[in-house]
């Protein structure tokens, strides 16, 4: 009440005062208080149930309609463990990756009153509580993905990201069955592996010049194409959209089309200052990030 008192008259306290403990006892029963602010404790109630509402509506209003699914993206790719829960400095992380400005105070508000608790059996090597002076990311409190996701988006608002997730799915199926490296879309011919396709005989001229086109062939199509039946052991870190579709429709994965490949290849470009190139660690990513079926 002291460091209130500019704000309240003397009258003001005295009256509050005999609300709060009208026999003078110099104690305050905290039922008492809370009989007496009934009203005032329950709009505070309304008011910060409501607040989230409108925090989520105005996302919706940011995001659509053209950074609706580079959110989505974003919300992805910062799942680093890849099992579907962020912590809060992931979902502050994918707000800003994905260009939506909003402040960060809001956000990460947003992410404590969605959060849930996380805490793993009290041993000597995973204590149930955070040691003093530990960071927030290791706060004990994570957000669901898909739970976010149903809380800001319509199930129709999610179909681009399904049919991506689905996609991913395929083509993963597809590697695990053939016995395929994850990265085999990325993969390089070493120099060492060209001179074994080299014969060492002598050749005429017409030879050589039949050679250099067949070379020249061979180069050109080693962009569309990757030998599923040699091992690489050299890897792109990145390929352009176009290349990388190409050799992920030459994996002939189930169920996967040209332009489901296309959105794919869409997808996992977004949120980088060229749109046009795909890095090896985000494919990787994504991949692994989703569900296989056979």
């Amino acid at each position: 009440m002291k460091s209130q008192a500019g704000l309240f008259s003397e009258l003001e306290i005295d009256s509050i005062l005999n609300d709060l403990d009208p026999f003078y006892t110099g104690v305050v029963q905290l039922r008492l208080l809370q009989n007496v602010y009934h009203e005032e404790i329950q709009f505070h109630k309304r008011t910060s149930l409501s607040r989230p509402n409108e925090i989520l509506d105005d996302i919706r209003t940011a995001v659509f309609p053209n950074r609706r699914v580079a959110l989505q993206q974003a919300l992805a790719s910062v799942d680093t463990e890849g099992d579907g829960y962020l912590q809060k400095p992931q979902f502050v992380k994918a707000f800003q990756h994905a260009g939506v400005n909003f402040d960060r105070d809001t956000i990460e508000f947003l992410f404590d009153v969605m959060a849930e608790s996380y805490t793993l059996p009290q041993t000597d090597y995973e204590p149930s509580r955070p040691a003093a002076g530990a960071d927030e990311a290791n706060d004990g409190k994570v957000l669901s993905l898909q739970f976010f996701l149903s809380k800001l988006f319509r199930t129709h608002e999610t179909r681009e990201v399904t049919e991506v997730e689905q996609t991913l799915s395929n083509v993963k199926a597809a590697l695990v069955y053939k016995g395929l490296d994850f990265s085999i879309v990325f993969a390089e011919q070493s120099e060492e592996l060209a001179q074994k396709t080299r014969r060492a005989t002598k050749l005429t001229k017409e030879e050589r010049q039949q050679r250099e086109r067949e070379r020249a062939e061979a180069e050109r199509r080693r962009e569309q194409n990757v030998d599923l039946t040699v091992h690489y052991t050299r890897f792109a870190q990145l390929l352009g959209k176009e290349a990388f579709s190409r050799r992920v429709e030459s994996l002939q994965a189930p169920h996967v089309t040209p332009e489901k490949v296309q959105r794919l290849a869409t997808f996992l470009a977004l949120n980088q200052k060229n749109e046009t190139t795909i890095y090896l660690n985000s494919w990787l990513h994504h991949l692994r990030r989703a569900g296989t079926a056979f």
